[in-house]
């Protein structure tokens, strides 16, 4: 009977508890920063740490060129990573304080942290593998020991690409179909 009535005064039959919805948003959109924030610190902390273990590694032999190319190199990836993620922070400043810009700032981090995952492929390790297999073939060391770092390298990438597919993308499309159902709702 209560169906009948609803339906002739046209009025919905569900209504959305929006303090719910907005509540889990916020959860979604902070499991989304978590992520981005563990992937930056490890960008940062990793660098930094096996820049230092390259300078000490390289300070019996006097340091010469080439041996201190790679930790200066990942110093700068290292600093990149950080103003990087400075950059990243100020740019979440511009969404709006609402439900639909928790939203968007939430789906904005995730399409920052899959650009950031994929990039990294590029940009980082192919370049990284490069040199350190260049710096073990040419320095003479162990066959097997440019093998293990080009085999490494393969692992990265292919872990890289398995957690952008598995985690970060699912996250993603959630978020986008919730909009889209939000938005459809609105109209």
């Amino acid at each position: 009977m209560k169906v009948i009535w609803d339906s002739q005064n046209e009025e919905k039959l569900y209504a959305i508890n929006e303090d719910a919805l907005y509540a889990q948003i916020k959860r979604k959109g902070k499991a989304v920063n978590r992520s981005l924030q563990r992937f930056e610190m490890v960008m940062i902390g990793v660098n930094m740490l096996v820049a230092i273990a390259l300078i000490v590694a390289e300070f019996p032999y006097d340091g010469d060129l080439y041996g201190l190319l790679l930790p200066n190199i990942y110093i700068a990836y290292a600093v990149l990573a950080i103003m990087l993620r400075r950059v990243r922070r100020q740019q979440e400043r511009f969404f709006a304080q609402s439900m639909m810009g928790e939203l968007d700032k939430a789906i904005w981090r995730a399409n920052y942290l899959i650009k950031r995952s994929r990039e990294l492929l590029w940009w980082y390790l192919l370049p990284l593998t490069i040199l350190t297999a260049g710096e073990i073939f040419f320095n003479g060391q162990l066959l097997l020991a440019f093998a293990i770092v080009l085999v490494m390298g393969g692992v990265g990438v292919l872990g890289a690409r398995w957690e952008v597919k598995q985690k970060y993308l699912p996250r993603k499309e959630w978020l986008e179909s919730l909009r889209i159902t939000l938005q459809r709702a609105a109209a």
